[in-house]
């Protein structure tokens, strides 16, 4: 383990002297045109041979000064990294001091946007899919933190949570709630990536204290008095049932908002997500919800087998009424074939009355063919 770690020390090293070699020549040759003009000076009482020392010094701190500050651009943040290491110290943009041992890696302060696409299934077992887009930053209090994690591990965490949200959301909803309460579906996830306090779990912004309280109480049985008993709005000690979140956040919607915004306006406040992946979360928007391919798939499938059958009802009811002694089955086999919904062949004969008899044999093609594919 110690000769690993003696080598990655000299890999640092190595790595910083290349980094720096100009600077590193500069500063030798200075240093040597400083000495060589003291002593220069010690052997001549000339005014150039005084002041050339103190001129060649005045470079050489010129130079050390120059190359010690550097400039962090606008819409980024910079982190001190000594040998390649962090050592806490993150600096906004503007100019800021920087040893030749130190350097300032860039991180890049603009809003970035990840794109979800999660799937879930509705309580009336609809299969379908959201997509959507979050907005946010890094944070400028972690810049180290958020410096250690990958683009997948934070869409990735973000994409977990959005996804458990909704599952919680479909198993207490139809599908069509997903349709009309779009903009409230999209509130309630918000409030979860920005908020300290999510208001389903904790009402304390919400409620308020005395006068506020009894506002808030009051709304809620007014609510619930105009509703049936599975659509009450139920709370449990300071959070709210899940069965109850849509009705929650539509009833106080304008409160959360109110919320919603202050917090994300105030950057020293940082919900459970932000804190985990060190950044601040601007805004979650909802695209789109639909049903997954595979979901639509098999409802076609579905409306197809309907029509299909409804359709070989109907034509062995006619048969049936034309054909008023043949027996049901051979009716059934009939309308069948003629629907393309059996392996059998319908053979029309004409009988002695004119009336068309059809006569069902099995098709010998059709079964070759799938004897042959076997």
């Amino acid at each position: 383990m110690s000769e690993r770690n003696e080598i990655r020390d000299r890999y640092r090293f190595k790595t910083w002297l290349i980094d720096n070699l100009l600077k590193a020549l500069l500063l030798v040759g200075m240093l040597g045109l400083g000495f060589s003009a003291y002593y220069a000076s010690q052997k001549g009482t000339g005014l150039f041979d005084v002041a050339l020392p103190w001129i060649a010094w005045c470079m050489m701190l010129f130079f050390i000064v120059k190359n010690s500050i550097v400039k962090v651009p606008g819409i980024n943040f910079g982190e001190y990294r000594v040998f390649g290491e962090r050592n806490g110290r993150n600096v906004g943009e503007g100019l800021h001091w920087c040893w030749f041992w130190h350097r300032i890696h860039l991180h890049d302060a603009s809003i970035k946007s990840i794109d979800l696409d999660e799937s879930f299934t509705t309580q009336d077992e609809v299969e379908a899919k959201l997509k959507g887009s979050t907005q946010y930053r890094i944070d400028d209090h972690s810049v180290s933190k958020f410096a250690e994690l990958s683009d997948n591990t934070v869409k990735k965490g973000l994409g977990d949570l959005i996804s458990s949200e909704i599952g919680i959301i479909a198993g207490h909803n139809n599908y069509n709630v997903f349709i009309t309460d779009r903009e409230t579906v999209q509130l309630i996830i918000n409030c979860v990536l920005c908020l300290e306090k999510v208001p389903h779990h904790d009402l304390t912004e919400i409620r308020g204290e005395s006068a506020k309280k009894a506002a808030f109480t009051k709304k809620i049985k007014a609510y619930n008095k105009g509703c049936d008993e599975d659509d009450k709005l139920v709370i449990d000690d300071d959070s709210v049932e899940p069965k109850s979140r849509i009705a929650f956040y539509k009833l106080f919607s304008k409160d959360i908002k109110e919320v919603l915004k202050e917090e994300v306006a105030n950057k020293s406040k940082n919900s459970r997500i932000e804190a985990k992946y060190a950044i601040d979360i601007e805004h979650f928007g909802l695209a789109d919800v639909t049903w997954t391919d595979g979901f639509k798939k098999s409802l076609e499938q579905k409306n197809k087998a309907e029509k299909e059958s409804e359709a070989v009802i109907k034509i062995t009811k006619d048969l049936g009424e034309e054909f008023g002694n043949i027996p049901q089955t051979t009716a059934l086999h009939a309308s069948m074939a003629m629907t393309g919904n059996t392996s059998h062949q319908t053979v029309a004969v004409e009988g002695e009355s004119g009336g068309v008899m059809p006569i069902i044999r099995p098709d010998v093609r059709r079964e070759a063919a799938a004897s042959d594919s076997d």
